[in-house]
């Protein structure tokens, strides 16, 4: 009868593949395997039959890795019913051999072993070659039952799984046995890349035997043998003391010892960190004779660690100022809030009161006030960078040039200023007020830092190329290189502990009444905005040196700039229907007095909800929104939004506490005329207001 695999072609090329397939399990001729002989076991009693075989069928034989029932170990290929097997890629079973005629005089049938009946399943391995069968037998006629069929090809599967398992051990044990006559080797080559050797002390002698790598730590000449004294030497004082104790207690105690040293190697060159390990070598009797231990130069790994502790520094100081940034915003928004009550209400008792008298003094006193207090507030927003910038891409070296002639007028005749500037322009995209402010305070705080004789103060440009520990000030264009500006001076210097601080807003050294803590942290603000960074060097009675580092750009292209020409003041408002709306009681009355001053019909509400719901029932009635950005519930620009779908011809000024980038941008897009800064004088705010209706 017809056997029930698939056929498949096999020419000599393929036939070869498959021996090399064979080959590479190395598995001929080996002794018998538990593994094996189990499942040869098991597919006997699954398929009852009295017989079963693990064959690998080789160029000229076939070989059984595990028989039951059969007891010869291989057979001519010529006759091997398994030979048949492999040529498919499924099961091949013959139910009667005597009625078949591929085999009805195969020495198997008519010879001792008498059989009758054979199935089959080829053990494909890995490539798709099959190497061999799982094969059940019997000498009697039959058929196995599906599910029989089944489990056979599973247990093929599972004899496949044990060849690929043995395979990969064999192998694995290959390599093992390849790395251990390699290790010595490969030990010496690592100790020379890891800088890492070994020694040996003789107590006795108080000789220390040393490998090349140590000599080479030492800078000595390979196969020097120093005397425990010269190899103490070479030790930095104070560890030289740590190293000679643990060499002391580890003789007398046989206490191991492992230490980070610093050491001056002989010949000169940089001081090295070497890690020391050493342990007791006893003899027969127990008596310490001799200690032994290795020596790896680690300095590499020490100055990254301290590359890698600067960094996290500089991460943990970010954060810090980051938080105290943000809470800067919240108390400038309430600053503001005050300080726009304040000038407000001062303007207008100012306008009801004759232009001489003792009142309007003390108004102008309040005023003053009022705006020293508006200065202070833009420091805290410079720090917590949250002020709205006019940034443009200019060379630096014109912005030093201006600091250096405003300063000369105000630092005494003792303190000598100078600027160093390169020939090239170095370019930046800043807001040059700002930039200035930092300048200004920097080089203030050197003025004031120099004993009474005076000194020198230095403001410096260059441009420099990416450095890693100001990986921050990375440029925004193509540029790619850094601008550096450095303000240097030779005053009084700044204590390690109070670096640490001077960022911090509202940390001052100076005595009560003589500084606010605000200029260095609105400083590192305003630096921070434009992507750069702010650092500083210093010793104490050595000077200080504060760093700069800023994106640096290339040269824009030629423009011509254009300014808004000024309007002279138009006549009141008169009749303006005007809805205002801000959360603070104060704010509210003063800009509503404002307004009603020149002549508006103004609507005064504290939420935004009742404004909407004032514009919903009458949006024909307001000519004119002026509304807070920073309300509770529904802020500025919600409001905005749903006011210019009731009324698209509504016109609308917005206060805010801080105007930044983001806010501008937005309420530009909703359609918002004019934003004005809360604390900025009356006349601004009503300037805005002309302008609005104007359009």
């Amino acid at each position: 009868m017809q056997g029930t695999n698939q056929t498949v072609a096999d020419g000599g090329a393929g036939e070869s593949a498959r021996l090399q397939a064979l080959a590479s399990y190395e598995v001929l001729d080996t002794p018998p395997d538990e593994h094996f002989d189990a499942l040869c076991r098991l597919a006997a009693r699954l398929c009852n039959t009295p017989m079963a075989v693990i064959t690998l069928v080789d160029d000229h034989r076939q070989w059984f890795k595990s028989e039951v029932g059969v007891n010869v170990r291989e057979t001519p290929r010529a006759i091997a019913f398994c030979a048949h097997t492999i040529e498919g890629t499924g099961l091949f079973q013959v139910p009667d051999a005597l009625a078949d005629a591929r085999f009805v005089n195969n020495p198997l049938v008519t010879g001792e072993l008498r059989l009758r009946f054979y199935a089959g399943v080829p053990l494909q391995v890995e490539g798709g070659f099959s190497i061999g069968a799982l094969a059940v037998l019997d000498r009697q006629p039959r058929r196995l039952t599906p599910q029989q069929l089944s489990d056979l090809e599973s247990l093929a599967h599972q004899v496949v799984v044990v060849l690929e398992e043995r395979r990969l051990r064999i192998q694995a044990e290959l390599a093992s046995a390849q790395a251990k006559r390699q290790s010595d080797s490969l030990l010496m080559i690592a100790g020379r890349v890891a800088r890492l050797g070994a020694w040996e002390l003789d107590i006795a002698r108080q000789q220390v035997a040393w490998s090349d790598v140590v000599a080479d730590i030492h800078g000595m000449p390979r196969g020097h043998s120093p005397q425990l004294d010269e190899g103490l030497s070479f030790y930095v004082e104070s560890d030289r003391s740590t190293l000679a104790g643990a060499v002391a207690r580890c003789v007398r105690d046989g206490v191991p010892f492992d230490h980070e040293l610093r050491l001056q190697p002989s010949g000169g060159g940089g001081r090295r960190w070497v890690r020391s390990i050493g342990e007791a070598v006893r003899d027969a009797d127990g008596r310490i004779t001799h200690l032994r231990g290795a020596c790896q130069d680690i300095t590499e790994r020490r100055l990254a660690e301290t590359h890698r502790e600067t960094l996290e520094r500089q991460l943990l100081q970010a954060q810090k100022m980051e938080s105290i940034g943000t809470l800067a915003g919240g108390i400038a928004h309430d600053f503001n809030n005050i300080l726009g009550a304040i000038l407000g209400n001062v303007t207008l008792v100012q306008d009801a009161l004759p232009a001489k008298g003792a009142a309007r003094i003390a108004l102008a006193t309040i005023s003053a006030s009022a705006q020293r207090a508006r200065s202070l507030v833009q420091q805290i927003l410079a720090f917590g960078r949250l002020q709205a910038t006019q940034r443009l891409r200019q060379p630096l070296r014109p912005l030093i040039n201006e600091v250096a002639q405003l300063l000369q007028s105000t630092l005494p005749a003792n303190v000598l200023l100078e600027t160093r500037c390169p020939p090239a322009e170095v370019y930046a995209e800043v807001d040059a007020n700002q930039l200035q402010q930092v300048l200004i305070n920097l080089c203030t705080n050197a003025w004031h830092a120099m004993p009474n004789d005076g000194g020198r103060i230095v403001i410096g440009l260059d441009e420099q190329g990416p450095d890693p520990l100001h990986a921050d000030a990375r440029a925004s264009h193509t540029h790619g290189a850094l601008a550096h500006l450095w303000v240097q001076d030779d005053g009084c210097g700044i204590d390690p502990q109070v670096q640490s601080r001077i960022f911090e807003p509202f940390f001052t050294t100076k005595p009560v009444g003589q500084g606010t803590g605000l200029g260095l942290s609105a400083a590192h603000g305003i630096v921070v905005a434009h992507g750069g960074t702010i650092s500083v060097e210093s010793e104490p009675t050595q000077g200080s040196m504060f760093h700069i580092h800023l994106p640096g750009c290339a040269a824009p292209a030629p423009d011509v700039a254009t300014k808004p020409n000024g309007s002279a003041r138009p006549a009141r408002l008169d009749g303006l229907r005007v809805l205002c709306v801000d959360d603070d009681p104060m704010m509210l009355t003063t800009m509503q007095a404002l307004l009603e001053r020149e002549g508006c019909q103004v609507d005064a509400l504290l939420d935004a909800e009742q404004a909407l719901e004032r514009l919903q029932s009458e949006p024909a009635a307001v000519d004119l929104l002026v509304t807070d950005y920073n309300m509770p519930g529904m802020d500025g620009l919600a409001l905005v939004q749903a006011a210019k779908r009731l009324s698209p011809a509504v016109a609308v000024v917005m206060a805010s506490g801080f105007l930044s980038d983001k806010l501008c941008e937005q309420a530009t897009q909703l359609g918002v005329q004019a934003l004005v800064q809360k604390e900025r004088t009356v006349e601004d705010l009503m300037m805005a207001v002309r302008e609005v209706v104007r359009r």
